[in-house]
């Protein structure tokens, strides 16, 4: 992606799209319908890929919609995009999503057992790599080359993260088995950034023109260094032992709380510590409360800002913490914490490519959804880097990272866009 020019540089900040707060127009989320969905078979499937491997994933929306590939944030599994079902059927949109290694019933990555397979084109999927095993843990996994060459540039080789070029293929893998040669859409949340910026690079002739939506991108420490947060930023230092015993603790007290009576009615200490393990919805309320505590706001000036609550993000949160945080966090055990752990290795990881060096394919954007509340990717960080990559930056006042306001705008976003390229495609035929 190529870096906007000065003049871009210093064009003023884009108005809030929640600034006014109006009611989301999208179809409830109640915490019936969520549970029905989490708890149906197409959010819990599962394929053996001709490597051996076992990879599971979820699928929602329109049957024969235009194909979504959904990449989770930190913490999370194929069963979040339950949230985004009605939404995706009202736009006819089909979203796919696939747990990485070590999530849900995904394989645990293992680099000796990676094997070679190869479509009917010849291109290779699943990546092979010859070194010792290596189970979901980044070390020794960064001194893969890039051997992939894009149509569109060329690149020197550099170490590439093998995990995350391994998803990427294998993400690749499941799509050809469920969707053989489709072309696809992309939205992802905080680090599933990486993979769809990999996926960019290495297919790019399979990736529909139309937006690309970030929903709170991850920041990579090392290009945007004076911004990045300083929460994460510490674990660098941390020897990656005490990170995996601490992580892979609190996911399993979560999980236990999780099982509770009083956890399932979403209080107790349960959804503290359940939030803490999955970076994903922050809650327009709570948000605006924790920004205004930490800067010392005076009450008089909360009560003049607290606005009606929106009946939708109502529901969601709701929703959200009864169904959706209970299911999140058990896909994130089942294999004891090897796929959440190693993601957060990851995250403070130089994962061997620079986001802002990537060329994106002719017709395609990028759209990043930014909070003002996110305590996890400071709002100057993602401004940074949204000018270094020259995406179009859509803000939100009064979310966090994430939350229920911006994906939902992101989807419509997306329908929106496509439709009009259909239209003009069709014009253009006609004419």
């Amino acid at each position: 992606m190529k870096p906007k020019a000065k003049n871009d540089e210093e064009s003023p900040l884009p108005e809030p799209r929640d600034l006014h707060q109006e009611l989301i127009s999208a179809p409830l989320v109640t915490t019936f319908s969520l549970q029905a969905l989490v708890d149906s078979p197409q959010f819990q499937q599962k394929i053996v890929l001709a490597s051996g491997r076992s990879v599971s994933y979820s699928t929602c929306g329109s049957r024969t919609g235009s194909p979504v590939l959904f990449f989770y944030g930190l913490g999370g599994s194929s069963r979040q995009i339950a949230t985004l079902h009605a939404q995706a059927v009202r736009f006819d949109i089909k979203l796919i999503c696939i747990d990485r290694p070590g999530t849900g019933l995904t394989d645990p990555f293992n680099i000796s057992k990676i094997s070679k397979q190869k479509d009917k084109n010849g291109s290779r999927h699943e990546a092979t790599f010859s070194t010792s095993s290596c189970h979901d843990s980044n070390q020794d996994i960064n001194t893969g080359t890039d051997t992939h060459l894009n149509p569109y540039k060329v690149q020197k080789q550099r170490p590439i993260n093998r995990r995350v070029d391994h998803v990427c293929r294998e993400v690749m893998a499941v799509l050809d088995k469920l969707l053989p040669g489709a072309r696809f859409g992309m939205m992802g949340h905080s680090c599933g950034i990486y993979y769809i910026m990999r996926i960019l690079d290495l297919y790019p002739e399979r990736v529909l023109p139309g937006p690309i939506a970030l929903i709170t991108p991850w920041v990579p420490f090392n290009e945007c260094p004076g911004t990045t947060s300083q929460s994460f930023k510490f674990l660098k230092h941390v020897p990656r032992s005490v990170v995996w015993a601490v992580t892979s603790s609190f996911n399993h007290l979560g999980s236990a709380l999780m099982s509770s009576s009083n956890a399932l009615s979403g209080t107790g200490v349960s959804s503290k510590l359940s939030k803490m393990a999955v970076l994903d919805e922050d809650d327009e309320a709570n948000g605006a409360s924790n920004k205004s505590s930490r800067r010392g706001t005076s009450l008089q000036d909360r009560q003049k800002d607290k606005k009606p609550r929106d009946p939708f993000v109502v529901q969601y949160e709701r929703a959200f913490e009864k169904v959706m945080m209970p299911a999140l966090i058990h896909d994130i055990n089942q294999q004891h914490s090897s796929g959440y752990n190693a993601e957060i290795q990851m995250c403070i990881s130089n994962v061997g490519f620079d986001i802002a060096s990537l060329t994106v394919p002719e017709g395609v954007t990028v759209n990043a959804y930014l909070g003002h509340l996110d305590g996890t990717v400071p709002i100057e960080a993602s401004r940074e880097m949204a000018r270094k990559c020259g995406w179009r930056v859509h803000e939100f006042k009064y979310s966090g990272h994430g939350g229920p306001r911006m994906k939902m705008y992101a989807m419509e976003d997306y329908a929106l866009a496509v439709q009009s390229s259909r239209e003009e495609s069709m014009d253009e035929k006609q004419g």
